[in-house]
């Protein structure tokens, strides 16, 4: 047989690598080729969550605050970042919601994945490097897990014992974030431009060989 057992390669990969690679980028009803490279990008995956949520909790140390008397409400918005992420939180949930909801399950863990690599791993915690927002960031973080435990129950279920509210129990017996419209889509219109005119400088440095610390007027 030329396929793969998959038992074979959770000790090599982990288990909620396979499972994301055995549920995202599939077409219901349709066949499919498991192998090593994509199984191996859902790890990184998963490691890009753990190390994020590592830089959370470093972020809470160093403000004197404990993650689970953080309580389970809206926390304060300080910036335009602030406000933008928690209009894309807002809009994620929405969409992973009805997502799931129609089992377009590939659709969903796709959504999921760009928000949280692309987006708050790339974007908002680079930013937050300059001055983080700990009950966001924590906020942010339980979403991130709740959302995606049906597709890495085992990580997830791992980090939500360091960020959970005081008197939570396991993750997979918590309510599913509520939906509820944001009043900050200008803020987050203004931070995908800002995201898109950074990027486009970067490309036209790359593409002129600037050396990455030399100053250019823009």
């Amino acid at each position: 047989s030329t396929c793969i057992d998959p038992l074979e390669i959770i000790p090599e990969f982990g288990a909620d690598a396979l499972r994301m690679s055995m549920i995202v980028g599939q077409s219901p009803g349709n066949d499919f080729r498991l192998y090593k490279e994509k199984i191996g990008g859902y790890r990184n995956f998963v490691n890009k969550l753990w190390n994020a949520s590592r830089f959370i909790l470093l972020q809470c140390e160093k403000a004197g605050i404990d993650p689970h008397e953080i309580p389970d409400t809206p926390p304060a918005l300080r910036s335009l970042a602030d406000k933008a992420l928690f209009h894309e939180l807002l809009s994620l949930r929405s969409d992973v919601t009805q997502g799931l909801g129609s089992y377009r399950l590939s659709d969903v863990g796709e959504r999921i994945y760009s928000f949280v690599w692309d987006y708050f791993c790339d974007w908002y915690l680079e930013f937050s490097k300059g001055e983080s927002n700990p009950e966001l960031l924590i906020a942010a973080l339980r979403d991130i897990l709740t959302m995606l435990h049906p597709y890495c129950p085992f990580v997830t279920e791992e980090l939500w014992r360091h960020c959970k509210p005081k008197e939570a129990g396991m993750l997979i017996v918590q309510p599913w974030p509520s939906l509820a419209r944001s009043q900050h889509a200008a803020e987050a219109e203004q931070l995908r431009s800002l995201i898109a005119v950074i990027t486009a400088i970067r490309g036209i440095r790359a593409d002129q060989e600037l050396d990455p610390v030399k100053e250019v007027p823009v």
